[in-house]
């Protein structure tokens, strides 16, 4: 990923069992970031050059069964994230975070649920009625954007809608295309 001011974040091969979180400035040169046993990945950065994104508990991350830890890297000292209980009967503790807002406010998911952590403490996020959400977006000034998956006839449309706390405002699809999926990828 790129974010404002030309970095460039994600994660480098140090090793064939290890990937080490890092970033990226615009002359290319790699600041490496402290992770796990198996490395990390970075998902998001903000203005002040703190990460979001996850350790790894297997290589390479594992798969959707694998136990990783969503984290901050905050002046580039790493802090786990809290999650909720999980959402199954049997579930193992498993989440990520995909986004930081300049003001420190981090969106992700963990245990079988979107979340938002404020001050470190998460935040479940659900869809309105039988709406399913899918990765929260959360941009520079704090605000949210997800897609949502609601059940039409036979098939499940995708809006696109802004989180406001726990209310979802779905936006406006172009004339004509109403019967169409509609994803965010990024706000």
């Amino acid at each position: 990923g790129s974010a404002n001011g030309g970095t460039s974040f994600g994660k480098i091969a140090v090793s064939e069992e290890r990937f080490s979180p890092a970033l990226w400035d615009m002359e290319g040169k790699v600041k490496r970031l402290k992770s796990s046993t198996y490395g990390g990945v970075i998902n998001a950065v903000n203005a002040s050059g703190n990460a979001a994104g996850q350790l790894f508990a297997e290589i390479n991350g594992g798969d959707y069964r694998t136990a990783n830890t969503p984290v901050v890297w905050i002046d580039g000292e790493i802090n786990e994230l809290p999650l909720p209980d999980p959402a199954y009967a049997g579930g193992e503790a498993n989440g990520k975070a995909t986004g930081i807002s300049d003001d420190g406010v981090v969106v992700g998911a963990g245990n079988g649920y979107e979340l938002r952590w404020v001050d470190g403490a998460p935040e479940i996020i659900t869809g309105p009625d039988d709406a399913f959400i899918s990765t929260l977006y959360i941009n520079a000034k704090g605000e949210i954007a997800t897609s949502l998956s609601q059940p039409q006839g036979n098939t499940n449309l995708q809006r696109v809608a802004r989180v406001d706390g726990t209310n979802f405002t779905v936006l406006d699809a172009p004339p004509g295309a109403e019967s169409f999926s509609h994803y965010v990828l990024a706000l």
